[in-house]
């Protein structure tokens, strides 16, 4: 728009592009006459202010301070902008072209409003989320879906078209069809506010000055804490590189030699490297070592004297910045420093040096110079810990080669081709980058309408188990654009559909709701010729021919390599991406394996976590809990971590949550199953049994250790096949087992009774500290140290494990024999001969951890020797056979004996006879005294005089509580304490005011008895045996007898068989004559069980046929004491 002035015929506009830009215009009526000579006078003093900061010595600075100054002016008033102009004075200025608008100002602006911008120029849209999903109206399009703008963001595409922008001014051009810059104006007045005028760019900002001679110090930080002349073949210096120190750390700054002088800044590109001059003295065949900075290469220089040594400049920064061509024909070494930009920097060095044409490459491996290191740990670090080229020698230094990259003869900037290609996208629908979409012809000359439904996606192939189950491999792009797979049944198409949809969008694939059937839709339509074997369960495979093979989430491990199978579980389980790996098997060999094998328990701890491998050649190959249990800050969760670094990632819990292998105890039944059946021979770590949310456990282990899931039925009323596993749980808490499954409540009120059954399969070790071997000072640190190098080094010892086992074994039934024949060579050290069955059931438990750790060592996985992995184990089971070997009779004694002492009221007093009256024990006619009181909850009666504790059938089964009665009155029969007045029976007869029930008699000893007792001893002919606490294999005593007298047993032929009451069994006893006999000749008596002598008849009995005088009485009919 042009200038209108006064007097033309026409009217002043409202606003001028100099109002616009911000300019005060004097108001036209009254004009005073234009002051040229204020306007110039502030112009020079303007002018002269610049010259002022131009003075000073730091220009960006100044130039900064001189945009400040001019932005606090007031703009001139130029009352002549709105009169004509004099004569000869014409302002010389285009008005017909409005001013630029700053677009990004606007688009920020317009961001504030997103929501309202798009309501208003895409009014058929709406709101899903985070963006504004409508039609195209640019386009025939009638199903809002494909074109969305992000409110966040301002950025916008039309996935049909492929049409996108960046921001909402972008949006509005494209809308209505115009320049950007006049969509910004459009968009500003809209929005109400002003359009900003994009201001003029700051002024260049001039180079400093050359300086002729080279300085001493930096302007701003001051002088030099060392210096570095980098030089060229003849010696002359190029560039320097000066360190300085500040209160924040180090810096670094280029001092360049130019034609005109020296520069504070770095050379031209490509740089010269650290040490052309040495490199230019050597002979050409003289091997290079090439460090990371400058200090670092001087150093190395003093360690390998027979090497050039040389740097590249900023290290790890830039090296691609740098001029690697002297290397050319060079063998070159590799001294990284010891972190994660050092390992990258001798990546990327290498090939830079491969590049440039060096012969080889080599990078030094610094775990072989010491098993731990600081962090950035380097050549300067080992010269100042006092290292000398002897030492550095004598640790024997490995230097990795390093292969020489293939040519790269691919085009520049590719086009990536698509994952699909190739494949052909069922009829209905239209697979693209971005999107699939549902294609609805609308026919004649109207264009198809797309409906989006998801993101790509395609099926890979169809999969078939080895039981004839079929599904299907899914490939879709994520919100990355990086492919992903999923392997699943082909019945998840007939289930929930949001089930399936729900599962890819939770792996990352771009989903819409209400869409979900027709995604499902969409997948069971495609073809596929391609067929895969799937396997459904993790572990060792199935394999018709023998042939070992172990499924892993995202591979299968053969005795070839990788077969073509692909892991495919009936239900989705994201636990599965824990098992990953992290580093390099040498550096968990070296940073967690190798500190830890030198301490019995996270030895024992890391042969625990390989041991699940075992179990499918094992015999009886039933799962199993180990339980570490102890006091808090003892090392437990340290142990879950090393049991769980060969597999997955093994960081604490409390630290990666999601990501951690370890889980919380805190779980359902449902839940363990699931959990169980993703970790199928593998391990199943559970941290701090304190968290479980289940009170009472015991179903929780049965569960676990049966190896099968709950079987249901599905909604067609149809079994269901249950979830299987073969795991070995790993457990953590402040209690035992033992005790949390005895009182679930924690309150002590309702004891548990724990069975055999449940003793061996969930095994107690206590820990009292990890690290006793190291110094008390020292432990701290090296648990803290483990802990962290097990959350950076995992993942990788376990599959390297079953890949050598499926090399040395040929098949499946070679590697039983083996595993079996090993379990028992090391059962025979751990378990003498005659313990119970159960407890040799738990120590074999502890021989195949014991196995796991021998093979691990001779496979070269763990870095100890076969002797220090069984003496870690045989050191785990002594601690566990002196805590936890429980039996079953000895609980259900225990817990007798805990009755009586606990429920002394609930017994009536009978058998106290008048004071005139002798006391006889055992006597079946002692009268009763009554209580005052009534007996409430009355279980049984007591005979203190006689000492014996008379229980009802209730009142027994409450004392062992979990038992069969019958089953509780044999072990104390067999265990001496159970008292019997008729041949037979496991009850006695009792006279209780006049009557004479049967009741089931206990004996007094049982209150005075040791816990520890395992078993009674024999006794003296008529005299109750004594406790005997055996320990190991100690020879059990013979009493001679004569002839007629009570002769010895023996328990080589007890009637329960197995069944002990602990200990060894008494054996190698011979025969005792009992009874009349010829001269010469001897009756013998083959002995029967371990029962105390029993004590002669009362004379009130009087004799009966059955019990002749002298003669052997009849056993009972479970197999009791012989009564003599």
């Amino acid at each position: 728009m042009s200038h209108n002035p006064q007097g033309s015929g026409g009217t002043p506009p409202t606003t001028t592009p100099r109002q616009r830009r911000g300019i005060r215009l004097k108001p036209a009526d009254p004009a005073p006459a234009f002051d040229i000579a204020s306007a110039i006078e502030e112009g020079d003093a303007i002018t002269a202010r610049a010259a002022e900061l131009e003075a000073d010595s730091d220009l960006q600075a100044d130039l900064e301070r001189l945009a400040e100054y001019e932005r606090q002016q007031e703009p001139v008033e130029l009352a002549c902008l709105s009169e004509p102009a004099p004569a000869g004075h014409a302002v010389s200025h285009d008005q017909s072209r409005p001013p630029r608008i700053d677009i990004k100002d606007t688009a920020v602006r317009a961001l504030a409003a997103s929501e309202a911008v798009c309501r208003h120029w895409l009014p058929e849209g709406k709101r899903q989320g985070h963006e504004w999903v409508s039609v195209n109206p640019t386009r025939a399009d009638k199903t809002p879906g494909s074109f969305s703008v992000n409110l966040d963001t301002g950025q916008w595409a039309d996935f049909a078209t492929d049409d996108r922008g960046g921001d909402l001014v972008a949006l509005v051009a494209y809308l209505d069809g115009t320049h950007q810059g006049d969509a910004a104006r459009v968009l500003a007045e809209w929005l109400g506010a002003v359009p900003v005028v994009e201001t003029a760019p700051k002024p260049a900002k001039k180079a400093p000055k050359a300086m002729q001679t080279r300085p001493t110090t930096h302007p701003k930080l001051g002088q030099p804490s060392a210096q570095w002349d980098y030089l060229d073949a003849e010696g002359r210096v190029l560039c320097a590189v000066l360190r300085f120190e500040t209160e924040t750390g180090k810096e670094f700054r280029p001092l360049t030699q130019t034609p005109d002088g020296w520069r504070w800044q770095a050379p031209a590109e490509p740089r010269p490297l650290y040490g052309l001059d040495r490199l230019a003295k050597r002979r050409p065949e003289a091997p290079v070592i090439l460090c990371e900075g400058e200090k670092a290469a001087d150093a190395a220089a003093r360690l390998l004297c027979e090497f050039v040594h040389v740097a590249a400049m900023n290290g790890a920064k830039s090296p691609a910045r740098s001029d690697w061509s002297p290397l050319k024909g060079r063998v070159v070494r590799i001294w990284p420093d010891n972190d994660a930009p050092g390992a990258q920097f001798a990546q990327t060095a290498a090939r830079l040096a491969y590049e440039a044409g060096a012969q080889s490459v080599e990078i030094l491996d610094l775990s072989s110079l010491a098993d731990t290191l600081p962090p950035g740990w380097d050549a300067a670090d080992a010269l100042a810990e006092g290292w000398t080229p002897q030492r550095f020698l004598e640790c024997e230094p490995r230097w990795r080669f390093v292969e020489r990259p293939e040519p790269d003869t691919a085009p520049a900037n590719p086009k990536p081709p698509l994952p699909w290609a190739g494949k052909a996208v069922p009829k209905g629908w239209k697979l693209t980058r971005k999107l699939v979409f549902e294609v609805k012809e609308k026919g004649g000359d109207n264009p198809d309408e797309l409906i989006p439904t998801c993101g790509p996606l395609w099926v890979i192939g169809r999969t078939t188990g080895a039981h004839g189950q079929w599904g299907m491999v899914i490939g879709f792009l994520d919100h990355d654009g990086r492919e992903q797979r999923l392997a699943m049944p082909a019945a998840r198409l007939h289930a929930d559909p949001s089930a399936l949809v729900g599962d890819l969008s939770d792996l990352g694939l771009a989903t819409f709701p209400g869409r979900e059937k027709k995604a499902l839709a969409y997948i069971a339509a495609w073809e596929s010729s391609a067929r895969i074997l799937s396997a459904k369960r993790l572990g060792w495979l199935e394999d018709p021919t023998g042939a070992l093979a172990f499924v892993m989430p995202d591979r299968v491990i053969g005795r070839d390599g990788n077969r073509e199978l692909v892991y495919q579980p009936d239900r989705y389980s994201p636990t599965v991406k824990t098992v990953h790996s992290a580093g390099t098997l040498e550096h968990w060999r070296a940073h967690v394996a190798r500190p830890a094998g030198a301490h019995p328990p996270m030895l024992f701890a890391l042969c625990a976590g390989l041991a699940p491998a075992l179990l499918a050649f094992a015999e009886g190959a039933d799962s199993y809990v180990l339980h570490f249990w102890g006091t808090t800050s003892k090392g437990k969760t340290t142990l879950a971590q090393l049991a769980a670094s060969p597999w997955g990632c093994a960081a604490d819990p409390a630290d990666a949550p999601s990501l951690a292998f370890i889980r919380r105890w805190n779980l359902t039944g449902n839940g363990l199953e699931g959990l169980a059946e993703a970790h199928s021979d593998l391990p199943l770590v559970l941290d701090e049994l304190g968290a479980a949310t289940v009170g009472d456990i015991r179903p929780l282990i049965y569960q676990l250790a049966g190896g099968q899931g709950k079987t249901a039925m599905n909604s067609a009323r149809e079994m269901r096949e249950p979830r299987t596993w073969r795991t070995i749980a790993i457990s953590t808490g402040e209690m035992s087992l033992h005790a949390r499954m005895a009182n679930p409540d924690d309150d002590g009120k309702r004891p548990r009774a724990i069975k055999g059954g449940l003793t061996h399969r969930a095994l107690d070790v206590e820990v009292s500290d990890i690290a006793a071997a190291a110094p008390i000072e020292q432990r701290e640190t090296l648990v803290s140290g483990i802990k962290a190098t097990c959350a950076r080094h995992y993942g990788t010892a376990g599959p390297e494990f079953v890949q050598r086992l499926a090399l040395r074994f040929a098949t499946m039934a070679e590697a039983r024999a083996h595993v079996r024949a090993r379990v028992e060579s090391i059962l025979m050290e751990l378990a003498p001969a005659g313990l119970p069955t159960e407890t040799r059931r738990a120590l074999r438990r502890f021989a195949l951890i014991a196995v796991a750790g021998e093979l691990a060592s001779d496979l070269d996985i763990l870095p100890v020797s076969p002797g220090e992995v069984r003496h870690a184990a045989r050191s785990l089971a002594l601690a566990w056979l002196g805590t936890a070997a429980e039996t079953d009779e000895q609980r259900i004694i225990a817990s007798v004996r805990a009755f009586i002492l606990a429920h002394e009221s609930r017994f009536q007093r009978i058998g106290e006879p008048d004071d005139d009256e002798p006391i006889i024990p055992y006597d079946r006619q002692s009268r009763v005294r009554r209580s005052d009181d009534p007996v409430r909850d009355r279980v049984g009666f007591v005979d203190r005089v006689g000492g014996l504790w008379y229980l009802t059938d209730a009142g027994l089964s409450e004392a062992a509580p979990g038992h069969d009665r019958t089953a509780i009155a044999r072990v104390l029969k067999h265990a001496g304490y159970l008292h019997t007045n008729e041949p037979g029976k496991l009850k006695a007869r009792a006279s209780v005011e006049g009557l004479r029930p049967w009741l089931y008699a206990v004996k007094a000893d049982i209150l005075s008895a040791d816990d520890s007792d395992l078993h009674k001893g024999v006794g003296q002919a008529g005299q109750a045996g004594h406790h005997q606490q055996p320990r190991g294999l100690e020879p059990v005593p013979v009493t001679e007898t004569a002839p007629g007298q009570p002769g010895q047993l023996t328990g080589t032929d007890s009637p329960i068989g197995s069944v002990q009451t602990g200990g060894v069994p008494v054996g190698g006893v011979p025969p005792v004559p009992v009874g009349t006999r010829a001269p010469g000749q001897a009756q013998t008596q083959q002995p029967r069980g371990l029962v105390p002598a029993v004590p002669p008849v009362p004379p009130k009995n009087g004799v009966t046929g059955k019990n002749p005088p002298g003669e052997a009485g009849a056993s009972d009919d479970d197999g009791g004491a012989i009564r003599v």
